[in-house]
């Protein structure tokens, strides 16, 4: 870029100094003031390049799982850019006779970025999509600002009811299984209606255990370094010799109607002892008849699926397992909130839109056989099933990343190296 400037000079030779400083000041400043300028818009411009590859992608792999294909995966490990400034400037004088004099001032800049895809593969990957999702993780996602319901559509694959500890039967979150799915979705349904009214607690058991120790332990190269470490206390045994250990402990996510602080000490140890026997991926459920929602009981266990099987249960809803509609049960109350009941309670858990035309206002979008498919944006306003569906698809990504280990890639995001 060239700017040619025309200016009429007399005599005095100290403006034509004066020029020649100017010119110097500008040609040394511009490049300083340009490149954090284009730096900046360059992060920002990756960051949204980055984040709209991974939705898309993650848009096609569910396509790709509704036709029964193979879903692949491809994150970004690097993006490296090099930007080049170049500032040029002059002073021609013309031998005229009213002495005029061009300045020219020119400037390039150049970006050579390079990016760093892998694809996501491999033993450590394969067993994290497969692994069931997990109490904690679980516990972590429903204190997101998502649906609940749409939260234990997508994640739950069944669940256990119990009837007194003699009998037992299990619902299947399944289409297929009409009876179960029917009874499976009014649960749900339950739940959402106590968490809107703020009944439903999805909590860890939390307890305080206790150790005797002689006066004469050693912390040194035991179990008690590491407890001590993880904020465990010694004191004074005030009712006899030695000392006590005390130490707060986290355990497994339950889902109840009344809080976990109701309970004693030793009754939420004793509930600890029980719940540590099931499953990593199964979560007890507690909905007690003496509590708010008491008389819809539940004493069940939900089985949580994994990322694989999330998707593929999310992605089947899409064409060959269509969802239908569910009405509550007649002792599930009115949701108080943002939206009626009967609108967080849509027929299928995801959904999208498509068409033969690019879309206009897409959160995301694709193309993939021929055809667009895409999620609309979110107006001031929403409509409910725009906010469930973008809930969805927030959650699917959210469990996508935490399925990428250290073993994938050294960073938890995309790193951008730019050099000057």
């Amino acid at each position: 870029m060239t700017l040619p400037l025309v200016t009429r000079m007399g005599q005095n030779t100290r403006s034509c100094a004066s020029w020649c400083t100017v010119i110097m000041t500008l040609i040394v400043a511009l490049p300083g003031c340009v490149s954090p300028i284009a730096i900046n818009r360059a992060i920002v411009a990756y960051d949204q390049s980055v984040i709209q590859a991974e939705n898309e992608l993650l848009l096609i792999n569910l396509l790709r799982m509704r036709d029964e294909e193979l879903p692949h995966f491809t994150i970004t490990a690097s993006i490296a850019a090099t930007f080049d400034f170049r500032m040029t400037g002059g002073l021609i004088g013309q031998a005229l006779h009213d002495h005029f004099f061009n300045v020219s001032l020119g400037g390039e800049a150049a970006e050579n970025p390079t990016t760093t895809l892998i694809p996501v593969q491999g033993e450590e990957f394969t067993r994290r999509m497969l692994l069931p999702l997990d109490h904690a993780r679980f516990e972590f996602l429903a204190h997101q600002p998502y649906p609940l319901a749409a939260l234990l559509r997508m994640t739950v694959r069944e669940v256990d009811l119990t009837d007194d500890g003699s009998d037992h039967r299990v619902l299947v979150n399944s289409p297929g299984y009409q009876e179960d799915y029917v009874e499976f979705r009014r649960l749900v349904l339950q739940l959402a209606y106590l968490y809107s009214m703020h009944h439903l607690h999805i909590a860890p058991l939390v307890f305080v255990e206790s150790y005797d120790l002689p006066e004469n332990f050693s912390v040194i190269g035991t179990n008690l370094e590491g407890i001590l470490e993880r904020g465990g206390r010694v004191s004074k045994n005030r009712n006899g010799p030695g000392y006590v250990l005390t130490r707060v402990v986290f355990g497994r996510t339950v889902i109840t109607n009344y809080p976990l602080e109701s309970l004693s000490n030793e009754e939420r140890r004793d509930w600890e002892v029980k719940a540590s026997q099931l499953r990593a991926n199964e979560i007890p459920i507690d909905i007690k008849a003496d509590s708010p929602g008491g008389d819809f009981p539940i004493q069940a266990i939900a089985r949580l699926r994994g990322l694989y099987e999330t998707l593929r249960f999310v992605a089947k809803g899409l064409g060959p397992e269509v969802e239908y509609e569910v009405d509550p049960d007649p002792r599930t109350g009115i949701v108080v909130g943002k939206f009626a009941a009967s609108e967080i309670n849509p027929a299928g858990t995801f959904l999208l839109e498509s068409g033969d035309q690019p879309p206009t206002r897409t959160l995301v979008s694709t193309q993939y056989k021929g055809k667009y498919y895409w999620l609309p944006t979110i107006d001031r306003t929403p409509i409910p099933s725009e906010s469930w569906n973008r809930g969805v698809f927030a959650m699917l990504h959210t469990m996508y990343q935490q399925s990428v280990t250290e073993g994938v890639t050294k960073a938890s995001s995309p790193a951008i190296a730019i050099t000057k």
